[in-house]
Order: C-alpha cells, then structure tokens, then sequence
C-alpha cells in the first residue's frame, strides 16, 4: 500500500520545565529581616545612650557628628559678633582726639581666618622707634584700644609683625627677622594690660618682609606693620570624646 504524503513525520513534543514556588519563597527575605533586626538593636541601642548621657556630651556629640551645621551657625554668629567689634572699636577710636588723627593707620576686615586688625605705619609716622621694638605713645593707645575691645571676645588671637623689604642689620648681628618678631611681642604685652591674657594667645610670629602689604612695592611704608588676627573658633569637643 502506498505511503500518504506526511504519514513518516514525527510528532515533537516540547518538554517545559515547570518552576515551582514564587520569590518569595526563596532566601531573599531572610537578608532583609536580618537586616531590619540589625537595625532596630542599633536604634535601641541609641535611645539608651542618648537616656544616659550626660548633657554636655551629648552637646559635644551633635557638634561632632554634625559638621555642617555647626560650622554655618558659627560663622554666622562669629561674622556678627566681628561686626559688633569692628564698630565699637570704630566708635573708641573717634571718641578719643589723639586716636582719631592717626585713625588712617587702623585697617580692619573679616576674613576666612577671622577678623583682621592691622596697624601700619605711615610716612612720618611710625608706630615704632626706627631699629627698635619700642612703641610710640599714641600706638600703644590704640593697641590698649584694642584690646579692650577684643578681650570681651573669648576667640583667641594670633599677633604678627611685618617689616619692609629693606635690608636690615643691628645689634649682634639682629635682622628683620629678630625685629619683627620683637615688635609682635611688644604688641602682645600692651594686649595683655589692657586685658588680653596670655591664654588667649594662639601664637606671636614675626614675618619679616615676606608678608607686605604691597607685593609690588616691598619697601613701601605701610608694609610696615602689626596684625592681630581674632581668630574664629570650631566647636569644642568634650576631652572625654577625644582620641588618642
């Protein structure tokens, strides 16, 4: 009998491999609940050290662990507090007839640092005798100004003096190193009778000329000078939560 056309093919037959069981059903929840657990002994563990704590540590803690905010808040309260100072000194400075005269030799700005107070020497007028760390009488009046003003302030200063690019040399051998750093610290004590004590003190550094006024004219007069850097202070952290 003759073969139909079709009779020799072959059925196929898929075989489908049935996955049984959802995801859920799998290991993935078991790491969420272990992680969920993690989280909720870390929380409990929190809520018992904020309870027994004390006060200031726990200051010291938000301060630490909260940087950008204390930093922004610091500096706009130490920006306002450096406002207040640069006029009251202003106004000290005005009330007084000798100060007033000689009131184009103060130069006062807020920097990244602090607050700059600057006193410089002008032409036929300077702060110090030539060659020497001592202090005519009208600078130390406006240092003692100073320092009446800034001591009501608990932020520490640092004081440097400046001299010109001159070419110096004095007694045993002396340069304007020595004499820069003498006249800082000349400055540092009138600060410190008018009630700057010596703790406020961060450092009394003597540049020499390799910090003028005018870059571009080292040897002018007015390079010649005192600053007193009222510096801005970070949050303070508790001792108990220092490192070693």
């Amino acid at each position: 009998m003759a073969k139909k056309d079709g009779d020799d093919v072959r059925p196929i037959i898929k075989k489908v491999k049935k996955v049984s069981g959802g995801g859920h059903h799998g290991g993935a929840w078991k790491v969420a609940y272990a992680d969920f657990t993690t989280a909720m002994m870390a929380f409990f563990m929190l809520l018992w050290l904020l309870n027994v704590a004390p006060p200031e540590t726990l200051a010291g803690l938000a301060d630490y662990f909260s940087p950008t905010t204390a930093a922004v808040s610091g500096r706009t309260g130490a920006d306002a507090a450096f406002q207040q100072l640069q006029e009251k000194l202003r106004m000290a400075i005005q009330k007084s007839p000798e100060l007033a005269s000689v009131s184009d030799q103060l130069i006062m700005e807020v920097t990244e640092d602090g607050m700059k107070i600057q006193l410089i020497d002008k032409d036929r007028r300077a702060m110090f005798k030539s060659g020497t760390d001592e202090l005519y009488d009208f600078a130390k009046k406006m240092l003692s100004e100073i320092g009446k003003s800034i001591q009501t302030l608990p932020n520490r200063v640092t004081i440097l003096g400046h001299t010109d690019g001159s070419v110096y040399f004095g007694p045993d051998g002396e340069t304007n190193w020595e004499l820069s750093a003498g006249r800082a610290n000349a400055a540092r004590r009138e600060l410190d009778v008018s009630g700057v004590s010596n703790d406020r003190v961060s450092e009394v550094i003597g540049k020499a000329g390799t910090d003028p006024l005018y870059p571009d004219q080292p040897n002018r007069t007015e390079n010649r000078r005192i600053t007193i850097l009222v510096l801005r202070e970070a949050p303070v952290v508790p001792p108990n939560l220092t490192r070693d």
